[in-house]
């Protein structure tokens, strides 16, 4: 469940990849480096499996950028 909520949330903002060409790559980088910084920390120190489901979501919608 883990590993497909983060490729659930990879592909659903896989769209969003066009911004960096239409506005340039500096703030939808820095956009995402502000979120996933967070929910980095919070995978990390997280002991409830709904949360670390969620953040790992949060997580694929980052890394796409």
């Amino acid at each position: 469940m883990l590993g497909s909520m983060f490729f659930m949330g990879w592909a659903l903002i896989s769209f969003g990849q066009r911004m960096g060409d239409i506005y340039g790559r500096k703030w939808p980088i820095f956009i995402s480096l502000v979120i996933t910084i967070p929910a980095t920390i919070g995978i990390l120190e997280t002991d409830s499996l709904t949360i670390l489901t969620g953040l790992m979501f949060v997580y694929g919608l980052t890394v796409a950028k």
